[in-house]
């Protein structure tokens, strides 16, 4: 016989029973909801990191690119000041060299501003048919300064190649100018060469 007492002991029963079971679920949505957070700032946390990364990259390209052009103005300009002895034409020919120089690390700086591009990996290349021997030619006379300051000669050496090579020539100018840079660095006595070699 179930008597009025135990139906309000049920019911009591019962109540409870909801109560724990909303708060369950309510603990369960929370768990969920915290789970989802925490992947949510994980993934942005990653996203900072190789933004940061990408940052750290760009500063260092910005830098070693930006080295070369800084180098030769800096050579010409004391070569200019520190000797009495230069001719007309060595003058107007350190001049010519300041000019163009000036004018590449405008273009360079330029290129550096355009992040869009460098931010979608789109770098534009212009090919033109190209003298790659005068293009050598005036990379080596831009590294002049800095190879005679080590009392290294500079020179070209290798295969025969044909006189005109379609390709970005400033994007190719600037290679050139990295490597030789390197190789001066690194090269205590002696001469730097470009070797040219025919690969068809």
């Amino acid at each position: 016989i179930i008597t009025r007492r135990d139906l309000e002991s049920l019911t009591a029963l019962g109540n409870n029973a909801a109560i724990v079971i909303a708060n369950a679920q309510a603990l369960n949505i929370t768990v969920q909801e915290v789970k989802e957070r925490t992947k949510e700032l994980q993934e942005k946390n990653e996203a900072l990191s190789a933004l940061n990364k990408r940052k750290d990259e760009f500063v260092s390209y910005v830098s070693h690119e930006l080295r070369t052009p800084l180098t030769s103005l800096i050579g010409y300009s004391k070569l200019l000041l520190g000797s009495k002895t230069l001719s007309p034409m060595q003058i107007t020919s350190s001049i010519s060299i300041i000019a163009q120089e000036s004018e590449r690390l405008k273009r360079m700086i330029d290129d550096f501003l355009d992040l869009s591009k460098m931010e979608e990996g789109k770098i534009e290349l212009r090919k033109i048919p190209t003298n790659i021997y005068h293009l050598i030619g005036e990379v080596i006379v831009i590294m002049r300064p800095q190879a005679e300051g080590k009392n290294l000669t500079l020179g070209i050496v290798g295969d025969q190649l044909p006189g005109f090579i379609t390709l970005d020539r400033e994007k190719m100018k600037q290679v050139l100018l990295n490597l030789l840079s390197n190789a001066i660095k690194f090269t205590p006595s002696g001469s730097v060469k470009v070797r040219l070699k025919d690969v068809s």
